[in-house]
């Protein structure tokens, strides 16, 4: 039964995550030739070889460690593309972002690319008491909870708006600042 686990492993290889390193690879090469050296004096060619050797390095199959979500490796072969904007890239840029914040003491709660949805459907089923009872709302009450008993500053993520543009926002208690949010807010939900 191992061989039928084997192929079948091998034949999902070949698909998906081969595909995402050949386009990388292809973008890659296509970038090496038009950037050979820019204005500024930098080498761009050297980046570029090491962007397509670090490619070389990483397996094509597992997933991505050190992020608060599992997704499979061949998803960073998508930075070296037009396609790097997905909400996985997101939602690692702002773990990124989550980890300097801790590291400076702040307490500015950052949270991911899930959060906005979640707290428009908190607001749309606020009357029909799903809210209270559905622990699926846990995570988005207790950031409110923190934020309302000054355990933390303040609030900042990225929202996309209807799938083709994203928008960082930010609330700052401490300068009383959240026009962004307003906006996002009355278009959205």
């Amino acid at each position: 039964m191992w061989v039928i686990t084997y192929w079948a492993e091998v034949l999902e290889l070949c698909t998906t995550p081969r595909k995402a390193w050949m386009q990388a690879e292809e973008f890659i090469r296509l970038w090496k030739k038009a950037w050979k050296k820019s204005d500024d004096g930098e080498n761009r060619d050297e980046i570029m070889q090491e962007a397509y050797d670090m490619l070389l390095c990483i397996p094509w199959s597992g997933n991505i460690r050190g992020f608060d979500h599992n997704e499979p490796l061949y998803k960073l072969a998508m930075y070296a593309s037009h396609a790097w904007l997905a909400t996985t890239h997101k939602n690692q840029i702002l773990d990124f972002l989550h980890c300097d914040i801790l590291l400076q003491g702040s307490k500015i709660e950052i949270a991911n690319m899930d959060f906005f949805p979640g707290l428009c459907k908190a607001y749309n089923q606020q009357d029909t008491g799903e809210y209270d009872e559905s622990c699926g709302f846990a995570w988005v009450h207790g950031i409110g909870k923190a934020l309302v008993a000054r355990d933390c500053d303040g609030l900042g993520t990225m929202v996309n708006i209807d799938g083709d543009h994203w928008v960082a926002f930010t609330l700052n208690f401490e300068q009383a600042t959240g026009l962004v949010w307003r906006l996002i807010w009355t278009e959205t939900c």
